[in-house]
């Protein structure tokens, strides 16, 4: 099941949605001396594991520690009932390997011939069923069994007739039959070894929760098959096109596919951009019709990368998050990675929670589950694990006292062997939420923490630890107030400058057991001296058309990057740091002043920052001469009017600081039509009386149109009048 090859899927142009929604979120980051596997899956014990070539790692999604080895060499394995991981080589005389939670590995048993397993699953029997691709009595490939003790046997071989042959799927129905695929054939196979073809013209990745087979057809279209082998195309590579812009040129749908809780499809689409940069998106199906973007990845935007390097690897947890690793590199040994994942995309294929997961000490709650999948062929064996324990229907409920000692305890169901979600439980554990802002600071500069520690046996109290990992390891005591909220507002130093994983952390008391924040991460940089510390117009007083010069200077050996601009608080442009000699460095930017009334116009510059110097800013003010923006009021007396009583409409221009009174005439309108015009007095105010005669009862808008004179720009004013 873990063969996690590049995979896409697509359905009527006209019923998918394009914007992305949902994007990846980095859980930790790799350096180009280091690699993680190119795979992850999660397991019952809530831990992702993964497997290559330079070794399998094991990382918690929660507290998202550096990753520790463990021993999986590939991305082949699913997980038993006993817990245990079952795990395959690629090719050869392949040796399946157990290995226990705590890393203790032992060969089970090895495959005869040279064979390409492409997949094992464990049955209701009890017994784990395989295919591959060669091997067999006739060399076409075969099904295989094997038990736990590494008991193995042959149960059906491919002949290369009608039955097809290199069968690469494997899935158990609600019936209790297997099914698979071979290159283009769909088959079934009781786990007596009786087999019968279902379809002899398509190649099934995934059963949904409907029992339809979906895959791709000999065109390589993604299609579907019922039971009755009744095929139907959904999608050509071709349209997948008409999905997102992004994509041009030849686009390519491969498998296999995951279902989540509401039977939904989900695979990956490849191709490139226009600037021949490789893009991977992620698509949800629908499979009544339609779908949408779940994410993309372009190696011209994602860092000059994509997930897997050379290839996608991602799989679906039972909570509905995807888990993969992101490559910056090749894909090699040498490249940069994160390990991401793309929360919520997915409807849970495995729901399972507390009626009350924040309980005291043996006070009564309900565990339910719910598995809707059963036939997609992940779902059919399903154990709990943690503490509980058996093998699982697919949906029920237990109600129990919660234990009497303080703590946190887990309860997974892992399903398929492939997919797990947990459940937690809080027996008398507080929660502790942790605030800091901002997470992006200089060391020197001043940042707020906040953390709070509630519980439903009285506020907590005592002191909490506030834990710094990264580039240093260092710990800082916070005292809890009567709310059991710790706040300090405090400058940063003493600690090298690098990216930092935080957590609060409460040791408990004798009302609560211990329990920490989610991690929050932070990026503290190293500033010694660089701020940005000079900036100018030249000249400083322009007239629109006129050319002016904006020059900001930063000290710093180490500066580098960008300077943005900014006129009234909107860009008006970017210049590069260029170093003159010595310390300084100076971003310069010429633009013409276009047609804006004049005024003095606030300037900001903006250096972003790096590594080594935080973002800082400057101002500075130029005058542009020429008319000014001031504002026209216009009113009118009586209002409400009576006819055929006289209406004075009276308009008036302000008067700008140090400019003189304003001149000329107003022009006065009912509506759109032109009443007549008066010239502004002494004061900046011009009166017009309309008789209202002509008027019926109702609203009127009557409008002031300033023509400016040398001083001032065109200004017009409305007031509304009502006619009883």
């Amino acid at each position: 099941m873990h063969r996690h090859l590049r995979t896409s899927l697509f359905c009527i142009c006209c019923l998918f949605s394009a914007p992305i929604i949902r994007g990846q979120t980095s859980l930790y980051s790799v350096g180009g001396d280091e690699s993680t596997a190119p795979c992850f899956f999660q397991a019952s014990d809530g831990n992702l594991y993964g497997g290559s070539s330079y070794g399998g790692e094991k990382f918690n999604p929660i507290t998202l520690a550096a990753p520790s080895s463990f021993p999986l060499s590939s991305c082949n394995f699913i997980q038993g009932t006993d817990t245990n991981f079952y795990a395959w080589g690629s090719e050869g005389n392949i040796a399946i390997t157990k290995v226990t939670l705590a890393g203790q590995n032992a060969t089970l048993l090895t495959v005869p011939d040279s064979v390409y397993i492409g997949s094992i699953l464990q049955a209701t029997d009890g017994n784990f069923y395989g295919v591959a691709e060669s091997g067999g009595a006739y060399n076409y490939g075969m099904i295989f069994k094997f038990t736990s003790a590494g008991v193995y046997s042959v149960l059906y071989s491919f002949t290369d007739g009608p039955d097809g042959a290199g069968p690469i799927y494997l899935v158990q129905g609600t019936d209790g039959a297997l099914y698979g695929a071979t290159d283009f054939s769909i088959f079934r196979c009781t786990l007596a070894g009786q087999l019968s073809v279902v379809s002899s013209s398509f190649s099934a990745s995934v059963m949904g929760l409907n029992g339809i087979f979906y895959g791709l057809d000999s065109s390589d279209n993604f299609a579907s098959v019922n039971s009755a082998g009744v095929q139907t195309q959904l999608a050509s590579p071709a349209d997948i096109g008409n999905l997102t812009t992004d994509f041009v040129g030849t686009v390519y749908l491969e498998g296999p596919f995951y279902i989540d809780g509401d039977g939904n499809i989900y695979g990956q689409a490849t191709g490139s951009n226009s600037e021949n940069d490789s893009i991977e998106a992620l698509i949800e199906f629908y499979p009544t019709g339609g779908g949408q973007v779940v994410t993309l990845f372009d190696e011209g935007v994602n860092g000059g990368g994509y997930p897997g390097g050379n290839s996608a690897q991602y799989s679906l947890a039972g909570n509905g998050t995807f888990f993969g690793v992101y490559s910056y590199g090749d894909g090699d040994q040498s490249s940069d990675e994160e390990i991401y994942e793309i929360a919520g995309a997915a409807v849970p294929p495995i729901s399972i929670g507390f009626s009350a997961a924040q309980v005291t000490a043996g006070e009564t709650t309900t565990l339910s589950w719910h598995v809707p999948a059963e036939s997609s062929g992940t779902m059919n064996v399903c154990f709990a694990s943690g503490n509980w324990s058996g093998i699982m229907a697919g949906s029920g409920s237990i109600t129990a006292a919660a234990p009497t000692t303080p703590g946190t305890y887990l309860y997974a169901l892992t399903c398929g062997g492939t997919e797990t979600n947990v459940a937690y439980l809080y027996v008398a554990v507080p929660q502790v939420t942790l605030a800091i802002s901002p997470t992006t600071f200089a060391l020197g500069q001043p940042v707020t923490v906040t953390a709070t520690v509630t519980g439903n046996s009285g506020t907590p109290t005592g002191n909490l630890s506030l834990n710094l990992t990264g580039a240093s390891n260092v710990s800082y005591s916070l005292p809890l107030n009567s709310k059991g909220t710790a706040s300090v507002t405090t400058n940063v130093t003493g600690i090298p400058a690098g990216e930092y994983t935080v957590t609060a952390t409460y040791p408990g008391s004798a009302r609560y057991a211990s329990a920490a924040s989610t991690p929050i991460k932070l990026d503290i940089l190293a500033i010694r001296n660089g701020t940005l510390t000079f900036f100018n117009a030249t000249p400083t007083t322009v007239s629109p058309g006129q050319t002016v010069t904006l020059t900001a200077s930063l000290e710093g050996t180490a500066v580098a990057g960008n300077v943005a601009f900014f006129a009234e608080g909107q860009p008006i442009g970017t210049a590069t740091l260029s170093q003159l000699g010595g310390a300084n460095h100076t971003a310069t930017l010429a633009l013409v002043v276009p047609q804006v009334p004049g005024g003095n116009y606030l300037l900001i510059a903006t250096y972003e920052g790096n590594d080594e110097f935080a973002p800082s800013s400057n101002t500075a003010t130029v005058t542009v001469t020429g008319p000014l923006a001031n504002t026209l009021t216009l009113t009118a007396s009586p209002n409400p009017v009576t006819p055929p009583a006289s209406l004075t409409l009276t308009a008036t221009q302000a008067q700008a600081s140090g400019k003189p009174v304003p001149t000329g005439s107003v022009d006065f309108y009912l509506g759109s039509t032109f009443l007549g015009a008066s010239s502004l007095n002494g004061s900046g105010t011009a009166t017009f009386t309309y008789s209202t005669s002509g008027l019926a009862a109702g609203t009127d808008s009557f409008t002031a149109n300033y023509a400016g004179d040398a001083n001032y720009t065109n200004t017009t004013a409305s007031t509304t009048v009502t006619v009883n």
